[in-house]
């Protein structure tokens, strides 16, 4: 989501949001769950099973990454904001939280600005 939105903006393409907000999610930056799935790794029980979502702890819309990203390039967005009903991408990170004791998440701000600054988009 997030080079596509980068590539709509600086490309002056035309982002639809649902319902004025778009799409709503808890994104986690990927230093995040590359972490989380380390620790998972080391903890590992093989005995046990368990299902975990990894997600950030952030719930953010659609509309707020674009108005980011677009602050940050210094760009305005070409946005269309539609009728239809705004899609939830929601995670519940609580259980894996706990379980590894996380809960120091990179803010979004800070992600976006670390993809900014080291990615060529």
């Amino acid at each position: 989501i997030i080079p596509t939105i980068i590539f709509k903006v600086k490309n002056d393409k035309e982002i639809a949001l649902n319902n004025g907000k778009g799409l709503y999610l808890t994104p986690i930056f990927i230093k995040d769950c590359i972490e989380m799935l380390k620790m998972l790794i080391r903890a590992n029980n093989l005995s046990d099973i368990e299902i975990f979502n990894i997600a950030g702890n952030q719930c953010i819309t659609l509309k707020y990454i674009v108005n980011l990203i677009s602050q940050k390039l210094y760009i305005k967005p070409i946005i269309r904001i539609n009728e239809n009903y705004p899609l939830y991408l929601m995670g519940d990170n609580q259980k894996i939280c706990k379980k590894l004791r996380y809960y120091h998440f990179a803010s979004f701000e800070d992600s976006i600005l670390s993809v900014l600054i080291n990615n060529k988009y």
